[in-house]
């Protein structure tokens, strides 16, 4: 969301989160589609849960989110994005 890698871990990898817009706990068979996951860093995850957000379906399989006060526009996972890769 907001172009940060995370952080670098002791492996040297970037350590990242994904979060859930349907969470898992829901049991919900749509939990885990992967158009229901975003990938993000651990600061952006923990304002997905606790900070005030907006967040819009726009065409072209984009997201609008208003996240803690800033504007983000995100491609969205889609079986389509994945043909062009």
């Amino acid at each position: 969301v907001c172009g940060q890698r995370g952080f670098e871990q002791k492996s040297g990898r970037p350590y990242i989160e994904t979060h859930h817009f349907i969470g898992l706990h829901k049991k919900d068979p749509r939990s885990s589609c992967s158009d229901n996951i975003l990938i993000v860093c651990p600061d952006c995850h923990r304002k997905l849960h606790f900070a005030q957000i907006d967040i819009q379906i726009l065409p072209g399989d984009k997201l609008k989110l208003k996240l803690g006060g800033k504007e983000f526009i995100v491609k969205r996972n889609s079986l389509e994005n994945l043909r062009n890769l």
